[in-house]
């Protein structure tokens, strides 16, 4: 997955071809929004135990990442902003998040 930065405006992109065709702009806009993140050994079994609702999409991260069992990652999504941001994208952004640091 592809990263790159933009200085004038202080908003990184990551790649997401892989599931939209398009490039999802981190921005502070992004990570302090609302977000659903669903956990389960696969999609389909994440989406039938319904969602955990978090305050930002940057705490159901940091939750995923660092509390979720690592079999729960398999089926994760984070559904914040209108997107819906699966395993790869969500540790994408929990790397951007702690080289944030």
């Amino acid at each position: 997955m592809g990263e790159s930065h933009d200085s004038r405006s202080g908003s990184s992109s990551f790649d997401l071809a892989g599931q939209t065709g398009r490039k999802l702009f981190v921005t502070s806009r992004l990570l302090n929004a609302p977000g659903d993140l669903f956990l389960g050994s696969d999609p389909a079994w994440a989406i039938a135990q319904g969602p955990r609702r978090f305050h930002t999409a940057a705490n159901a991260i940091r939750f995923a990442m660092e509390h979720a069992a690592p079999v729960s990652m398999r089926g994760a999504a984070l559904h914040v902003l209108g997107e819906m941001l699966g395993p790869s994208q969500i540790r994408s952004l929990y790397r951007h998040l702690t080289a944030a640091r």
